[in-house]
């Protein structure tokens, strides 16, 4: 599901469904994502109402006041080399 409406896709997004909620709801609000997802990925994304928590988020984010952590899931045995990369990079 893309997060936002696009050029080529202006309907059945994210955006557009929490827009209906808040409308639904009677909230007179934007819905302007913070972060997104790549296409084909899963996950959390941060949206905010307004604005100016919007602005906040974002300056969060710059600040690495907000943390992010990312879990995977392997299927079989992973090489030595990669095992050593990702426990150089303190994964």
């Amino acid at each position: 599901m893309l997060v936002h409406p696009s050029p080529q896709k202006n309907s059945g997004t994210l955006a557009n469904g929490v827009l209906y909620h808040l409308l639904e709801r009677g909230e007179a609000s934007g819905v302007h994502p913070v972060t997104r997802l790549d296409r084909d990925t899963f996950g959390v994304v941060i949206l905010a109402k307004n604005a100016n928590i919007h602005d906040r988020f974002c300056r969060m984010l710059r600040e690495r006041q907000l943390e992010k952590t990312y879990l995977a899931a392997v299927f079989g045995q992973l090489p030595q080399e990669t095992l050593a990369l990702l426990a150089d990079k303190g994964l």
